[in-house]
């Protein structure tokens, strides 16, 4: 729980917190899964995003839909897969495992805690393309983005309520455009963005040699 949901520890505070984060993952696999349900996987689905491990992330949440998952999507506690993921195979259905799974998801595609916005913080290598729309950050911002070749082509933030937006920076050379808000050109190539909202606006950045799918 210190880990997710409550963000005790933050894998961007310290390298301590980080090396805690690890011991945590590595205890759960010592340990092993046999007495688990199939909301533990998703839950280390969230975990696992927590640590910016996108394989792990992935590779959990999809033995939780697989094998613990109903053809019509319920999660039923029990491994249904016959492949040892658990020794329960009972079939009761509860529904905060769904929920679970699509928190990870979206635990994967961005992060907000601690007030900075962060983009694929936790996606498979593999994933070279991939996009969300209208996912909700702190601050009452909702955010759609686009990985394309994997890098990242163009995000997007509309502010319900304005107010200043900390985006981990996904331009770090500061070669990129910016629509709906301005940040001084010295400013562009800091670690962390700060970029003044208004209520109920939109604001777009993308690289200055491409945009969306055409980015270079």
């Amino acid at each position: 729980m210190a880990i997710h949901p409550l963000g005790l520890l933050d894998w961007e505070k310290s390298e301590a917190e980080r090396k805690t984060i690890r011991a945590g993952l590595a205890e759960l696999e010592r340990l092993g899964p046999s007495e688990w349900c199939g909301y533990s996987y998703a839950w280390l689905g969230n975990l696992a995003a927590r640590a910016r491990d996108g394989d792990l992330a992935a590779r959990s949440l999809r033995i939780f839909s697989e094998c613990f998952c109903l053809p019509n999507s319920f999660h039923v506690n029990g491994d249904q897969s016959g492949t040892g993921k658990s020794n329960f195979t009972y079939r009761p259905f509860t529904l905060e495992g769904n929920f679970a799974c699509a928190s990870g998801l979206q635990e994967m595609l961005l992060q907000s805690q601690g007030g900075m916005i962060r983009l694929f913080p936790a996606i498979p290598a593999a994933w070279e393309d991939v996009s969300f729309e209208g996912l909700r950050a702190e601050g009452a911002f909702l955010v759609s983005a686009q990985r394309f070749r994997g890098k990242i082509s163009e995000v997007e933030f509309y502010s319900e309520k304005g107010g200043v937006l900390r985006l981990l920076n996904p331009f770090p050379d500061g070669n990129f455009r910016i629509a709906g808000a301005s940040i001084p050109r010295a400013a562009r190539k800091r670690a962390v963005l700060e970029i003044p909202t208004r209520s109920l606006r939109t604001v777009r950045l993308w690289p200055r040699l491409g945009r969306t799918g055409a980015a270079k």
